[in-house]
């Protein structure tokens, strides 16, 4: 009768360990969990900041290279706000007057549009073929039509590397990024009731965008700065 006690007892004892560990098991796992769901979600904050970065250089580039244009447009004499086109943009002002007889009468020819419209937005960036690569866009409020205008691809060789848009880009890695430049003309008030527009030709407000768009996560940098013929 005393072992069927032992044994009765012994094997009580033996099913409770057994639910001790099951519990601990149990708890442990749940932590590891919430290490783990700690860390993906820091790594997620981490990935989206990276991102922003990444977009903030790419709006910064924008306004320089638009400032650049506006210069070297200058130089070679023509209007400040010139799109000129990419056929002869690399060209001198020696070459332009050889080849088609440099004057104010042709600039239509030289230049493909001027920036600064309101329902135009800019494309600017690097290229392989062109110093700089500029383009005319019309205008659009949708995010997903505006990223796939203006989607920008990179281009890597040897240690270099730089961002062109994607359209006739074969060999380029896709990025998640967009840039475009929009323009506004200036409102001065003069008073409660009436506002005073600067005329396009002295002064515009540009707005350099990049939209983001990686998985689920979309957004867009603005940089906002000003650019006037001086």
């Amino acid at each position: 009768m005393r072992i069927f006690y032992n044994f009765f007892v012994m094997k009580k004892k033996l099913a409770f360990t057994l639910i001790e560990i099951m519990v601990a098991i149990i708890v442990f796992a749940v932590g590891i969990l919430a290490v783990l769901r700690v860390l993906i979600w820091n790594l997620s904050i981490l990935d989206q900041t990276n991102t922003k970065l990444q977009a903030t250089v790419l709006a910064k580039e924008g306004l320089e290279l638009l400032y650049n244009v506006r210069d070297s447009n200058l130089e070679k004499e023509l209007p400040w706000n010139c799109v000129v086109n990419p056929d002869i943009y690399s060209w001198s002002v020696e070459k332009l007057t050889d080849e088609i007889g440099y004057a104010w009468s042709i600039q239509d020819v030289i230049c493909q549009g001027v920036f600064g419209d309101e329902k135009n937005i800019l494309q600017l960036s690097f290229d392989d073929k062109y110093y700089i690569i500029q383009n005319l866009v019309e205008k659009s409020d949708n995010f997903e039509q505006l990223f796939e205008k203006n989607q920008i691809c990179e281009y890597l060789w040897w240690d270099m590397s730089w961002f062109a848009y994607c359209s006739d880009k074969d060999g380029w890695q896709t990025t998640f990024f967009a840039r475009y430049l929009s323009f506004s003309p200036i409102n001065i008030s003069q008073d409660q009731t009436n506002t005073l527009s600067l005329p396009v030709e002295k002064i515009l407000k540009v707005e350099s965008h990049v939209l983001y768009k990686k998985w689920h996560k979309t957004g867009d940098i603005v940089y906002e700065s000003f650019i006037w013929n001086y």
